[in-house]
């Protein structure tokens, strides 16, 4: 029986080997979401989970290493409240809640199943913007994470909040 790195490792050089040239930056940031995917740490694989969802609508999504570094996961983490709160598993279900939150808003939004936006940061803007039955959704959905009221189950009668922007830029 294959060990389940071996297994990791042989699923990523099949990959590279059957993929056509591409930049270096999109062949190691498929290394590293490949990777990452198989970390047993939860935190990180939520996180990971939610940023990958932009692909789904976004031409040149930021990087899954900046958007899941530890520090812009400890910057998410400090948006916990109460602070005795701030554990890995509160933090995953925050992060679960948010990207069923993108999962509605990618469902809805017609510009992810026609063409896509350029860059997160339009991606994110538009999300936010309130201009779109799909924004309409984004936001009632992030609100209702946000205040507690999610049904993920570590967040689910939890008495959690968070209070802070979930993406950094806006």
């Amino acid at each position: 029986m294959v060990s389940r790195k071996a297994l990791i490792f042989l699923v990523i050089v099949a990959v590279f080997s059957c993929r056509s040239k591409n930049t270096n930056q999109e062949d190691g940031e498929l290394l590293v979401y490949l990777l990452n995917t198989q970390t047993s740490n939860p935190v990180q694989k939520s996180c990971n989970e939610f940023a990958s969802l932009e692909k789904n609508c976004v031409k040149e999504p930021d990087s899954i290493t900046l958007t899941c570094s530890n520090e812009e996961i400890e910057r998410i983490r400090h948006g916990i409240e109460p602070s005795d709160k701030r554990t890995d598993d509160v933090l995953s279900g925050f992060y679960d809640c948010w990207s069923k939150c993108n999962i509605v808003y990618n469902n809805q939004e017609t510009i992810c199943s026609n063409q896509k936006f350029q860059t997160s940061k339009y991606y994110r803007e538009s999300q936010k913007s309130g201009e779109s039955q799909a924004s309409i959704s984004w936001g009632v959905c992030i609100e209702k994470c946000n205040q507690g009221e999610s049904q993920e189950p570590s967040l689910k009668d939890a008495n959690v909040t968070y209070t802070t922007q979930v993406y950094k830029n806006l």
